[in-house]
């Protein structure tokens, strides 16, 4: 059985955590499936850029990380007291960086433009909504 987060991490405390999270159904992460013979390394670096590019835009650090055929385990250093430093626009820009959202083509304008709506959009008082 699961474990609610609040219960598990102290959100004014600094320490490591290790996490691990595995695939289930037979699915593969990385390597080749050994039951369908399709190859999955490309998500290998997917997997590696993605964590350092999160992990930069929250208040953690990646101490190390293990990726596996079908599971994967990660470090990371949690520092909650550093968002406390963070006005509403950092945080606001920080979300937006990690969760971009989707233009319709790769036109680096319009990326550029929804990233400002949705920037407004956060930074707007919840009675506005």
């Amino acid at each position: 059985m699961t474990t609610p987060r609040s219960r598990l991490v102290d959100d004014r405390v600094v320490l490591h955590y290790h996490f691990v999270s595995r695939c289930v159904r037979r699915s593969w992460l990385c390597d080749r499936d050994r039951y369908s013979g399709k190859d999955y390394n490309h998500r290998k670096a997917w997997k590696k850029s993605r964590k350092f590019h999160l992990a930069q835009h929250f208040a953690v650090e990646v101490e190390a990380f293990a990726i596996m055929s079908n599971h994967f385990h990660i470090v990371l250093y949690y520092y909650p007291l550093a968002s406390d430093t963070w006005s509403d626009e950092e945080v606001a820009y920080r979300w937006s960086e990690a969760f971009p959202p989707r233009p319709a083509n790769d036109n680096p304008d319009e990326l550029s433009f929804l990233k400002k709506a949705q920037i407004a959009n956060l930074l707007q008082p919840p009675d506005s909504l």
